[in-house]
């Protein structure tokens, strides 16, 4: 090895394995090492040794720049005769995908090549990718190679799945394993989570496995979905031992025998299929489901045969009843025989009886009933998502699901499953309760019988891809102030047939055209929650660049709360076809919006979706329409409208002259996107009915089925997906903050107990989830904003309370963490701050004219009405001067001749009363004064004191408290605690314990200490007043 090119090798302290396993695409294949990655030398002449552990930093991603060579290491230049073997050695081959490219780079010791910018540039085109070869040649300083190609990938891709697209189907283990490692390879550039640069030690998620059960051979399914059922965490080199020790038992001699074997029966069974056709039959139509006929002459006659039966025949009927016959090898004929007997009583016996069979459902909520008769049968095989399969008989059947009307309807049947209904029927079944509502198998909706449907109406389309043409003159849009070109990437594969058929489409309907722009931007394709495509634009470039235009498409909270506040009974939706696609632009501002597919360029002739005036602009023109149209009342979010009313008549008829008007002006509906009138209804991903919001049940049932994050991006997901939610759970923030540790750039992702008791508590909050509403208005009606500061952050909650309601209807549940320095707030300013944010939150949701009746957690109020700032204290006056400005506006705390009822801790939350229930014990109270230290008391009053202290912690998924009184005196001390309070409550516990004592004693005096500010500040607040 020349002197010059040994140095460029970085230092080993072991040599690991170097052996090299090609499969059909000449790929190199991990080494069976678990803790080293083998390296091979290049053509070059270079022998680069790659000891690589877990310790290593990770690769760059999401173009992060590659790291540089430490200051220890040796760097000399590479020779050009020594690059030019790199070259050789490390170029992309014909027809090899990226992915497998990189896993060769990595077994060729490409993270033990150093080189500098020069060096890289010499190196030429590695990938032939301009990209990417662009990005190996930017860094300047020296660094490997491997790091390199990581950084430039990422810059080339977007994501994982990018990569994945390029993998093909496998054959052989060896394949097999080469995919597994491509994999690893992937999530090694774009995954956060991964700290080794080494594919064969990155962890083997459940995901990968999937993938790779789907890319290879059928015949290998079952036995890769039991070697990995579980979630433990194995690496990428322990799945490749655990896939070539399969291999070698699957491929080995024993495996041969019994192949061999196997054949020899399958063409027995051949030869007694054609000579044995009629004893089949009878044993094929013994099913699931009760056959018509007699079973006990057809066991006679096999009686009669049963003698006779040849071994190779037993074989054939035992097989085709469901037995296992790897239990039978050896065994003797008289035995085989036995068991087909009781195999054929069996099903006599099911077949003999009167009773009609109960049918499980594939996702159905229903059983039905099965008749007595079947005609027709197919063998079918089904493949479950883990990878296995099983065979059964399809037949079809009369079937009833109320028993009255009998329908013929293919079901499947088979040793595991006595009878299968699929959810295809089930759609047409229906039922009438007692109350004449009309209840679909598998449908969510509830509708009443004789109640006319907007999706009636004439000049709806069926057409699911329809597109108007708005009756206005063509949009003048702002323009880009500079030239944006981007080249279009990659798309998932599911994506590619949908989306060219719907360019193709939009073409012909004038939608888009051919054209010749400077301008460029990708397809973003967006699948919708219907499995259809959305073909959206990444503008995000070409937004940076575009003028400002007034928003005003309105706040989908500010509709919902005034939605809220109609408390109808009947509603409709209206949901226009392609509005954006409707609207004409001027032909000077088109070029802007030009994209390419599959390399012809085209521009929009609409208004694109995307781009980030496209809502304002749809939602304008619209809103224009109806008012021009002098619309009845509704509400409209951009394409979406509803309209509410007392009855279905009333909905009926403002939801039909809203149409006229929409279908007048140019647009196009869909029969299929109208719905109502119907008490029950969807709008803005909400389900409305009697005024109320509630969280739709296929969006409850998706969150609690969703498994623990393994990952940030996928605890990000999981919070998005709640945090929509968050008004219908109280102290949502509090509960969810172990979960957003994690998710913070600076933190490793780390699942703990506190993670999982988050995770679990918020699923569960979810699914008892209250519904919030109807806002009301009235004199009689009472808005109650109850508010509380804790450890971790504020919360608070609006309740309407109306004449006879024990209880009241909350409106709304808000909680935030504390925010700057307002963690540094004194106990009463952060009851105060948490007041002032719920006072905030509560006018929008029922106005600003609207009095609210304020009840914090603990009495602070006083010094607001009081308009004082005390002497110690963290916010400014500034800040103070502004809560004191909106409290005393927006709210008041109860009846002036007695302490603020409301302030008072009665029933709130725990359930506890602290307040003072007559004239009496206010008196008794009220002759307090402030004592001296301790150290002061004289020592014939020290045995009159007590400490009092409490605290609150949460064990499991509950939450207990404990109270506690300490004498100085006596040395003693005395506890008390329970579940569902806070420490606050513990404090005031202990402090009603130590009263108790003081009674119990007939004390003459009680010198109470507390190290709670809170509680100190609070009976000083009322001790005033």
């Amino acid at each position: 090895m020349p002197p010059d090119t040994q140095s460029r090798v970085k230092p080993t302290d072991t040599q690991s394995e170097a052996e090299a396993t090609d499969d059909t695409q000449s790929e190199t294949e991990p080494t069976d090492t678990k803790s080293e990655a083998k390296s091979t030398g290049t053509r070059s002449g270079v022998q680069p040794t790659s000891t690589r552990s877990e310790g290593r930093p990770t690769a760059t991603r999401s173009g992060a720049r590659p790291t540089a060579a430490r200051a220890g290491d040796t760097i000399e230049s590479f020779s050009l005769k020594d690059l030019r073997g790199l070259r050789k050695d490390y170029t992309r081959r014909p027809d090899e995908s990226i992915i497998s490219w990189l896993v060769r780079l990595w077994d060729a010791a490409g993270e033990a090549t150093m080189l500098d910018g020069t060096e890289a540039r010499h190196l030429g085109s590695l990938s032939h990718d301009p990209v990417i070869d662009q990005e190996i040649m930017r860094e300047a300083s020296p660094c490997s190679l491997w790091e390199r190609v990581l950084g430039s990938v990422a810059q080339r891709y977007l994501c994982a799945d990018d990569l994945y697209l390029q993998q093909t189907q496998w054959k052989t283990i060896e394949q097999g394993i080469q995919r597994l490692r491509e994999m690893a390879v992937a999530e090694i550039v774009f995954s956060d989570d991964i700290n080794t640069r080494n594919p064969d030690l990155v962890p083997c998620t459940p995901v990968m496995w999937r993938k790779l059960v789907r890319l290879g051979p059928q015949k290998y399914s079952s036995a890769l979905a039991i070697m990995k059922w579980d979630e433990t965490e194995e690496t990428v080199l322990d799945m490749a031992k655990k896939l070539r020790t399969y291999a070698d038992v699957v491929h080995g001699p024993t495996h041969a025998r019994i192949a061999a074997l196997e054949t020899q029966v399958r063409g027995l069974a051949d030869k007694m299929e054609e000579n044995h056709k009629e004893l089949k039959q009878d044993i094929l139509q013994i099913s699931a489901v009760q056959v018509r006929g007699s079973g006990t002459t057809r066991k006679r006659s096999l009686d009669r045969e049963g003698k006779g039966i040849p071994r190779a025949k037993l074989w054939v009927l035992l097989h085709e009843c469901g037995e296992n016959m790897k239990r039978w090898d050896g065994e003797s004929t008289d035995a085989m025989t036995q068991r087909l007997h009781e195999l054929l009583d069996g099903k006599t016996m099911r077949g003999s009886s009167s009773k009609k069979e109960a049918a499980p459902v594939t996702q159905g909520n229903k059983d039905l009933d099965c008749v007595d008769s079947h005609v027709g049968e197919e063998s079918v095989s089904i493949a479950g998502v883990t990878g296995g399969s099983q065979d059964f008989t399809l037949v079809e059947a009369d079937v009833s699901l109320t028993g009255n009307e009998w329908k013929r309807h293919p079901i499947v049947t088979g040793p595991e499953a006595p009878c299968i209904l699929g959810i295809d029927f089930l759609r047409n079944g229906y039922f009438k309760d007692p109350k004449g509502f009309r209840w679909a198998f598998g449908i969510a909706a509830v509708e009443t019988e004789g109640v006319k449907q907007l999706n009636t109406l004439p000049g709806l389309s069926e057409n699911p891809s329809a597109v108007g043409l708005l009756k206005v003159e063509e949009q003048q849009v702002p323009i880009a102030t500079s030239i944006v070109h981007h080249r279009q990437y990659r798309t998932t594969r599911d994506a590619v047939i949908p989306i060219h058929k719907m360019i193709r489409e939009l073409e012909t309907q004038g939608v888009v055209s051919k054209a010749h722009s400077p301008f460029n931007s990708p397809i973003w394709p967006v699948r919708k929650s219907d499995g259809e495509w959305r073909l959206t634009m990444d503008y995000r470039a070409l937004n940076e660049v575009t003028p400002p235009l007034s928003a005003a498409v309105p706040d989908m909270l500010e509709l919902q709360y005034e939605l809220e506040s109609k408390a109808a009974k009947w509603y409709a939706t209206i949901d226009i076809a392609n509005a954006f696609f409707s609207i004409p632009l001027a032909a000077e501002c088109r070029p802007q919006f030009a994209f390419t597919w599959r390399g012809v360029q085209y521009t929009w002739n609409r208004l694109p979706q995307g781009w980030k005036h496209s809502p304002t602009i749809c939602h304008g023109l619209i809103q224009a329409a109806l008012e021009k149209g002098e619309a009845p009342e509704h509400l409209q979010y951009i394409d979406d409208i509803i309209v509410w009313g007392n009855t279905a008549m009333e909905v009926f008829e403002k939801g039909e002259k809203i149409i006229q008007i929409l279908l007048k002006a140019g647009f196009a509906i869909k029969k299929s996107k109208v719905k109502g009138p119907a008490q029950e209804i969807q709008f803005l991903g909400v389900k409305w009915h009697d005024g109320r919001r509630q969280i739709p049940t296929e969006v409850i049932n998706k969150i609690t089925a969703m498994c623990p994050p393994t990952n940030k991006k996928e605890t990000q997901a999981f919070l998005g997906t709640i945090g929509f939610w968050r008004m219908h759970i109280p102290e949502y923030s509090q509960i969810v903050s172990p979960l957003y540790l994690v998710t913070r750039k600076k933190n490793d992702f780390y699942w703990g107990p506190e993670q999982q008791q988050a995770f679990a508590q918020i699923k569960q909050e979810i699914a008892h989830a209250v519904a919030l509403g109807p806002v009301r208005t009235g004199p009689d009606v009472k808005n109650l904003l109850y508010s509380a500061a804790g450890n971790n952050g504020l919360s608070w909650s609006l309740w309407q309370k109306g004449p006879g309601e024990t209880w009241g209807r909350p409106l709304g549940f808000w909680s935030q963490s504390y925010r700057g320095s307002e963690t540094n707030y004194t106990p009463t300013e952060k009851e105060i701050l948490a007041a002032y944010e719920g006072v905030q939150a509560a006018s929008e949701v029922v106005g600003m004219e609207t009095q609210l009746l304020l009840a914090p957690r603990l009495p602070v109020l006083g010094w607001m009405f009081k308009a004082e700032v005390p002497s110690t204290h963290h916010a400014t006056n500034a800040t103070w001067s502004k809560w004191i400005a909106l409290i005393t506006q927006r709210a008041r705390i109860g009846n002036p001749n007695r302490p603020g009822i409301l302030e008072i801790i009665t029933n709130w939350p725990e359930g506890e009363n602290f307040g003072l229930m007559d004239e009496e014990k206010q008196e008794q109270v009220t002759r307090a004064e402030e004592a001296p230290p301790y150290n002061q008391l004289p020592a014939e009053e020290t045995r009159y004191a007590l400490f009092t202290d409490g605290s609150s912690r949460i064990i499991g998924m509950k939450r207990k408290w404990k109270a506690a009184v300490w004498s100085p005196t006596g040395q003693v001390a005395q506890a008390t605690e329970g579940e569902g309070g806070s420490s606050q409550l513990a404090e005031l516990k202990a402090v009603q314990l130590a009263l108790d004592i003081a009674a119990r004693e007939k004390w003459p005096k009680l010198y109470l200490y507390t190290d709670s500010w809170m509680v100190a500040n609070a009976l000083w607040s009322w001790l005033e007043k």
